[in-house]
C-alpha cells in the first residue's frame, strides 16, 4: 500500500479522534471503501480502533491491513471532516492544518507535522505515527515498491484538547479522505470513516458522587 497515503489514512483517524455533539453514539469504527478507480494500486481490507467510543485524553489501539501493488511516488490528499448532529453535519474547518485540509505531499507531511506541531498536539501524534510505521517495517522515504503493511494493535496515545479544538472534542464524526497521485491524476485512495469521540471523566470520590 502506499504507506505515505496510510500515514494519511492514520493521520486521518488521530485527527478525527483529536477534534470530534450528536445523539448517537458508535461502538465500533465503522468504513467503507469509497474509490470509484478500478486501476487503483491501493487496497485497505481492515481498519479496526479500539475501543470505541474513543476517550480523550486517553488511548485507542489501531489495526491496519492494507497492500500496495505497484511503485507510487507523490501523493496529495484532502480530508473532510463533518460532526454529525440530530438536524445536519456540521463541517469541520481546516485549523492549524488540522481538520478538513488538504496536504500537498504525503511523503512530508508526517515530518512537517511533527517539526511545525500542529495545533500544540500533533508534533507528538506524528512521532508515534512514525514510530508505528517503522516498527511495521515501513521506509521513510518515497518512491515506495509494492508490499503490504500489517499493523495490529497498536497502541496510541491522545493528549488533551487544547482551547481551539475544544469546540470539536465530543462528538460523532464521518471522514472521507481521497487520495490522489500527482504522476497519473488519478484517485487511488478514498476511505469514508466514521466514529464517536468522548471526553474522558474521572470517576467520582466522595461528597462528588453525591452533588456532581
Amino acid at each position: 500500500m502506499q504507506f505515505m497515503t496510510l500515514k494519511i489514512a492514520l493521520l486521518v483517524l488521530v485527527i478525527g479522534m483529536s477534534e470530534s455533539q450528536g445523539k448517537r453514539e458508535l461502538h465500533s469504527l465503522q468504513w467503507s471503501v469509497c474509490n470509484t478507480n478500478p486501476s487503483s494500486p491501493i487496497s485497505v481490507t481492515k481498519i479496526a480502533v479500539s475501543p470505541m467510543p474513543v476517550e480523550i485524553p486517553g488511548t485507542f489501539n489501531l489495526t491496519i491491513d492494507g497492500a500496495l501493488s505497484r511503485q507510487i511516488s507523490h501523493t496529495s490528499l484532502s480530508l473532510h471532516i463533518k460532526r454529525k448532529t440530530f438536524l445536519l453535519d456540521i463541517p469541520i474547518p481546516c485549523i492549524s492544518n488540522v481538520g478538513s485540509c488538504t496536504y500537498d505531499d504525503l511523503c512530508t507531511v508526517i515530518s512537517q507535522m511533527i517539526s511545525e506541531d500542529w495545533g500544540g498536539i500533533m508534533g507528538n501524534i506524528g512521532t508515534q505515527i512514525n514510530t508505528m510505521l517503522r516498527n511495521a517495517g515501513v521506509p521513510d522515504h518515497c518512491p515506495l515498491d509494492a508490499t503490504a503493511l500489517h499493523v495490529n494493535q497498536f497502541t496510541f496515545s491522545l493528549p488533551e484538547v487544547p482551547s481551539l479544538f475544544s469546540t470539536f472534542a465530543t462528538g460523532d464524526y464521518h471522514a472521507r479522505l481521497s487520495a490522489t497521485e500527482k504522476a497519473t491524476g488519478q484517485e487511488v485512495l478514498c476511505i469514508d470513516l466514521d466514529l464517536s469521540v468522548k471526553k474522558h471523566e474521572k470517576p467520582c470520590s466522595g461528597l462528588s458522587c453525591i452533588f456532581g
